[in-house]
């Protein structure tokens, strides 16, 4: 699976789990987690990957 991929099913559980209730006083410090993996930029061959 790709990295890319394994982001956005990561966002789609949180997001899943967000909706359920009471981890939303959570959510921003999750969603600070993911922006801060998607800010790190990773090449393959020549082309780049980011998030």
């Amino acid at each position: 699976m790709m990295p890319l991929q394994r982001t956005r099913d990561a966002e789609s559980r949180v997001r899943n789990k967000l909706s359920n209730g009471p981890l939303r006083a959570q959510s921003n410090e999750i969603s600070q987690s993911i922006l801060r993996r998607c800010r790190q930029t990773s090449f393959a061959g020549d082309m780049l990957v980011s998030c």
